[in-house]
């Protein structure tokens, strides 16, 4: 039974990796994740811990229970992918992955076997996810700061009106975090001090991510080139018709719409996002490596 649970979990393993893989370089290269892709990922999942199930004998229901981690982590995985969609943390695609990266690894008893990590076996599905947080704010902070300073010449004068507007609350937040940063210091509270070193900076990272989430990341592409769930920058209007930006992008039907009534070489304006599923690829990885990564934080700083 055990030998036929690892051999399992190292095919979920490798399936999640793939998948992964996969998943990054399309959303790299096309800001999307294909429906195909997501719903392949979740019923691949699902049926290798079903088969993994009906190897065992004697077939008992407890021996199911194989089978019913990879639902339940289904089902929490599709209820976190909503809240994501919905808060506008993830898109579509994003959430769709997630539901099978809870059905592939809801729990995996030969974890504790490939990793120094005693309890990674019970909980890595909940430190991925903790993994999953830390690794997107790093990530996205980086991209931003790189499209900062390539698109620079086009944001500069937002970025220092949105100083000048916010200047006063940006200075005192950033003073009072800094003394209380030291103050922590010298007290040797070491586990408190970064907390208020990142409250100092937050406010200069906002006055430098904003203009580029509102101006940084738009480009002109032809009728020719739009695909169904871009972001539109601009509303169009066809006719009677107004097409606005909305969060899940254009839809077939107004897409069909723009291509039948504008020249293929007519440019648009549309609003790419942050290619978020190399963050899933890279906290998967940093999962096995190091375990809870904020616990890792904490034991650097005590």
């Amino acid at each position: 039974m055990e030998q036929v649970l690892i051999f399992a979990d190292y095919i979920l393993i490798a399936i999640t990796f793939i998948y992964l893989i996969i998943a990054s370089v399309t959303d790299i290269k096309r800001r999307e994740v294909p429906n195909w892709l997501s719903f392949s990922f979740i019923i691949l999942g699902l049926a290798v811990r079903a088969i993994a199930c009906i190897l065992i004998k004697p077939l008992t229901i407890s021996n199911y229970s194989y089978l019913l981690y990879g639902l339940a982590g289904f089902l929490v995985f599709v209820g976190l992918g909503i809240a994501f969609y919905y808060g506008r943390i993830f898109s579509g695609g994003d959430a769709k992955l997630l539901m099978g990266i809870g059905a592939a690894i809801a729990n995996m008893s030969s974890l504790k076997i490939i990793s120094s990590y005693i309890f990674l076996d019970k909980f890595f599905i909940f430190q991925f996810v903790l993994n999953l947080l830390l690794v997107g704010l790093v990530y996205t902070l980086i991209f931003a700061f790189i499209l900062t300073i390539l698109k620079w010449s086009r944001i500069k004068n937002e970025v220092k009106n949105l100083f000048l507007k916010r200047k006063f609350a940006i200075i005192i937040i950033s003073s009072l975090s800094l003394v209380l940063a030291v103050t922590f210091f010298i007290l040797r509270i070491n586990f408190i001090g970064p907390i208020f070193l990142v409250l100092m900076i937050l406010p200069w990272i906002y006055v430098i991510i904003k203009p580029v989430q509102e101006n940084g990341m738009i480009y002109e592409i032809s009728v020719k080139d739009i695909t169904e769930g871009e972001w539109l920058a601009e509303e169009i209007k066809i006719k009677e018709k107004i097409i606005k930006y909305k969060w899940d992008g254009i839809n077939e039907k107004e897409l069909k719409l723009i291509k039948e009534n504008f020249d293929e070489g007519r440019k648009i304006k549309i609003k790419k996002g942050v290619p978020f599923i190399p963050v899933f690829l890279i906290a998967f990885i940093l999962t096995f490596i190091f375990g809870n990564l904020f616990l890792e934080l904490v034991n650097l700083l005590l």
